[in-house]
């Protein structure tokens, strides 16, 4: 009996060994899947920042001011649990165009967060996304307070107050990255200035600083490269803008020489040089031409899927055409989805509905007119337009 009683003991202290082991083990594993769910957060979270300040980078339009979410944002947000953080929730929130929700979570995210500078860069990207570029502003501000010298976000700074209409405003934070040592900064930045100053009526010095960027980039890349390309657009438009019509075409079809391809994503960039050609079209009054390049351009770019207040310009560049052609039933339906799809401020949103006003007072709807012109009374007083505006003088009909 004593032999059996210490077998039996043998055997509970090994059951209870082996429990305690097993007790252990799982212990580690369910840490080691903690960790590794955290790790796995933590990228998706990475990832997600990259992918929402993607559009705000440096930009040669001033439409990325108010793009939407691209695709891959939206899918990357699904990886997001509801119990993953308020920072990773605001990112989310971004994402799924929640902006209430995303500020209250980054409000919340604010007390505790372990770098605030991203945190800044986060929340302003959401007020861009969301149209509101003055609160855009102030967030890289703050985000610049704590890194005075980052190029990126000087010139982020610079396209949102051209997005504001506050071109000369512009004019400091991306002159300090024009002499950047980054040759790719510096080129960004040069083109961005030349955009402010054609948008002031400084041709001159927009050809100038343009003509400058061109080289570099032809240097750099080459001749062939996208990047030289949408330069080259540039140059049509300021060519455009000093009345060198000719030039300007020969810009445009140099430009679309580069960008063949009518897939995507290249396809996009080759929408908007297509939308600059048929806008030059229509100036000196090549109707057929302008309608078959304003058409491809909005078919492209609806392909694409490009941002928002992109296609919402270049359905309001082709708005202008049909009008003036007097074909209002088309032009209208045009004007509606653009400022359907527009931010809410910003000089695009003015130069929409000017031309939508245009149309209303010419078929006799003075009473729809008068809401939009409250609207413009209000917009304009907190953005200045300084762009031309859409609906241009019926230019002479050409062939």
């Amino acid at each position: 009996m004593p032999q059996l009683a210490g077998v039996a003991g043998a055997f509970v202290l090994a059951f209870v060994v082996l429990c305690s082991t097993v007790y252990s083990l799982q212990k580690v594993s369910d840490k080691q899947y903690k960790d590794a769910q955290q790790e796995e957060l933590i990228r998706t979270v990475h990832k997600l920042e990259h992918e929402l300040s993607a559009p705000f980078g440096s930009s040669t339009d001033l439409t990325a001011a108010s793009p939407l979410p691209s695709a891959k944002a939206v899918e990357l947000a699904r990886l997001i649990g509801q119990d993953d953080g308020p920072y990773a929730q605001a990112l989310k929130a971004t994402a799924e165009r929640r902006y209430e929700d995303a500020r209250s979570f980054f409000g919340q995210a604010e007390a505790t967060a372990p770098d605030l500078r991203a945190l800044y860069i986060a929340r302003a990207n959401t007020e861009g996304y969301a149209g509101a570029f003055g609160d855009q502003i102030q967030w890289l501000r703050k985000a610049l307070s704590l890194k005075a010298d980052d190029s990126e976000l000087l010139i982020k700074l610079g396209v949102a107050m051209m997005a504001m209409g506050k071109f000369s405003d512009a004019e400091g934070p991306l002159g300090l990255v024009q002499s950047s040592p980054d040759q790719s900064a510096a080129t960004l930045a040069q083109t961005d200035l030349a955009c402010a100053y054609l948008q002031q009526g400084n041709s001159e010095k927009a050809r100038s600083l343009n003509d400058a960027a061109l080289a570099a980039a032809e240097e750099k890349w080459g001749p062939d490269d996208p990047r030289v390309a949408v330069l080259l657009a540039n140059a049509a438009g300021i060519q455009d803008s000093l009345g060198n019509g000719s030039k300007a075409e020969e810009f445009f079809l140099r430009a679309l020489k580069i960008e063949r391809e009518d897939s995507c994503p290249g396809g996009a960039e080759r929408a908007w040089t297509l939308n600059g050609l048929g806008a030059h079209y229509h100036r000196v009054g090549k109707f057929t031409q302008a309608e078959k390049a304003l058409s491809e351009s909005v078919v492209l770019a609806e392909k694409c899927t490009v941002e928002s207040l992109r296609l919402a310009c270049f359905l309001a560049d082709l708005a202008p055409l049909y009008f003036d052609l007097q074909r209002y039933p088309e032009a209208e339906p045009r004007f509606k989805q653009a400022l359907s799809l527009a931010g809410q401020s910003g000089t695009d949103r003015i130069r929409i509905l000017k031309g939508y006003d245009a149309l209303l007072r010419k078929t006799g709807r003075a009473a729809e007119a008068v809401t939009v012109e409250d609207e413009l009374a209000v917009l304009e007083g907190h953005a200045p337009l300084k762009a031309p505006a859409l609906i241009l003088p019926p230019p002479q009909r050409g062939t």
